[in-house]
């Protein structure tokens, strides 16, 4: 494993769960396997990680990493927080760190960001603000003494956003990105087509002529050097065989797309949900590709 916590063969598998840190156990009971990451959120004036987060990261039956997702901007835009407008709370936050928690954890800064773009000069959320956001937020925290940080852009990656001209322009810089992460889903609309297996969501297109590549393979020729992360991976309201089929994909075609080197399940979700039920045949197909060989290798 590398500084970066890139592990030295397969990946890592993880989860986010709807009870948070709670609903843990409940996920590997049904998977049969345990987690290697837990994916948790938290929003600007927030304190973590918390004291749940870190029992179950030291958990004494088998350690887990934190994959932690700040939404820095609830209160401000990018460019005020770039400007210093939650420099009191980013000091805070590098003191509690600092005195709660010494291991390396990943740290997402504010998850699907071409979502909130906002492409008018002046808003304050363009895609250069993102990065200018995104570097202070790194740097802020550097210089505050967290050095257990290991940074993850966290993108959306789907084609809807990355044929805008501002979309190379996120890209906060090789200095402050350790991964590349990005939140992918089939039967996102299961009534108007075919469900994509694991290949098209690693490479989700709206067309076979479309000028977008996929997320994969775009990334793997502009940001190649950096390991990738599927840090929401869900298949949302299906029958449950097709739910399972999309599934068994991910164990037959995971092994084609090498980058990848962390998957945390989404198993969460109100309004499209991608919980997996227990003793579902799609719950069968989840443990299988849970233990299988990909996710061999276990958290020191």
């Amino acid at each position: 494993m590398s500084a970066t916590l890139v592990p030295s063969c397969g990946a890592w598998w993880g989860v986010s769960t709807p009870t948070g840190t709670d609903g843990v156990a409940a996920f590997e009971r049904m998977t049969g396997a345990r987690t290697d990451i837990y994916h948790g959120y938290h929003r600007i004036g927030q304190m973590f990680p918390t004291s749940s987060e870190i029992a179950l990261a030291n958990d004494p039956t088998g350690h887990r990493y934190l994959l932690l997702s700040l939404m820095p901007t609830t209160r401000h835009t990018w460019a005020q927080v770039a400007a210093g407008a939650e420099d009191a709370y980013l000091n805070r936050l590098a003191r509690h760190i600092r005195s709660t928690y010494n291991k390396p954890f990943f740290l997402t800064i504010h998850h699907e960001p071409e979502n909130d773009v906002v492409a008018r000069a002046g808003s304050g959320m363009q895609a250069k603000d993102f990065r200018a956001m995104f570097r202070h937020v790194v740097h802020r925290l550097r210089n505050r003494g967290v050095d257990n940080a290991v940074f993850v852009v966290n993108f959306q990656g789907t084609q809807k956003f990355h044929l805008e001209k501002w979309w190379p322009t996120m890209y906060p810089g090789d200095d402050v990105v350790d991964w590349i992460a990005w939140d992918s889903y089939s039967c996102v609309k299961p009534k108007n087509g075919p469900c994509r297996d694991f290949a098209g969501m690693m490479n989700v297109r709206f067309s076979k002529r479309s000028p977008w590549p996929g997320m994969y393979n775009y990334m793997s020729s502009h940001h190649g050097n950096k390991p990738f992360m599927v840090a929401e991976f869900g298949v949302y309201n299906t029958h449950d065989k097709r739910k399972a089929a999309v599934i068994r994909s991910a164990l037959s075609q995971a092994s084609s797309f090498p980058k990848v080197k962390a998957i945390a399940y989404w198993n969460s979700g109100t309004r499209r949900l991608a919980r997996v039920t227990p003793g579902s045949t799609a719950a069968t197909a989840l443990s299988r590709w849970a233990s299988s060989s990909l996710f061999r290798q276990q958290v020191p």
